[in-house]
């Protein structure tokens, strides 16, 4: 059965705690299922009290962030990673169980070119490691593309559904499928060639020196 929800920003200009409950209650009101929070600031958010203040209006939130100022993921890996992962505890900590928005890029941040393959592969290497740790706190990761004008990075839909499509087939093979890490590789260029982003996770689990723990 489908649910309904709507972005707090109908209700309030900015999150806060006390503008936040206001949001829960209004959204409560109209009849909404659910409640999108924008987590711009997990270690400030007050998962606690909100928690609390959603059970009391019956319902639900999801969650959506942006990676802030200085943490475009390409070139600042483990910046984003830490603040995915802060955002992560702060979803878990409310409750949610859904977290999405523009995960892999500074909103904002352009460079005149398109991305480059190494960009590409940091992206894919870096939400890789952010969606095994969301998988095993329940949490689901949305992938969000932007207009060219917000970021350079993921533009279209058909970007994005393709890449999540061979990454999700890729780490099956690789995680799921009984074959052995060469047996998954060689099914996997056999049966994924046309994915940048899969052959650059070939690549780096072939070129890994620490090898893949699977």
């Amino acid at each position: 059965m489908p649910t309904y929800g709507a972005h707090a920003f109908l209700w309030v200009g900015e999150w806060t705690k006390e503008s936040g409950n206001r949001a829960i209650a209004a959204a409560a009101a109209c009849g909404f299922d659910f409640i999108e929070i924008p987590l711009l600031e997990p270690r400030a958010f007050e998962a606690t009290a909100h928690r609390q203040v959603l059970r009391d209006a019956g319902i639900e939130a999801s969650a959506s962030t942006v990676l802030p100022k200085g943490a475009h993921m390409p070139e600042h890996r483990e910046r984003a990673k830490a603040f995915l992962i802060d955002a992560l505890n702060a979803v878990e900590a409310l409750g949610s169980t859904y977290l999405c928005g523009c995960i892999a890029y500074e909103l904002g941040r352009l460079t005149g070119q398109a991305p480059t393959p190494h960009e590409r592969q940091v992206v894919v290497e870096t939400l890789g490691e952010v969606a095994a740790e969301a998988r095993k706190r329940g949490i689901t990761l949305g992938f969000e593309c932007v207009n060219r004008y917000e970021t350079y990075m993921y533009n279209v839909l058909a970007d994005g559904r393709e890449a999540i499509k061979a990454m999700r087939h890729a780490f099956h093979l690789l995680l799921a499928a009984k074959l052995n890490t060469s047996q998954a590789l060689e099914r996997i260029q056999q049966e994924l060639t046309n994915s940048e982003e899969v052959q650059y996770l070939v690549q780096f689990i072939e070129t890994s020196k620490r090898g893949v723990i699977k």
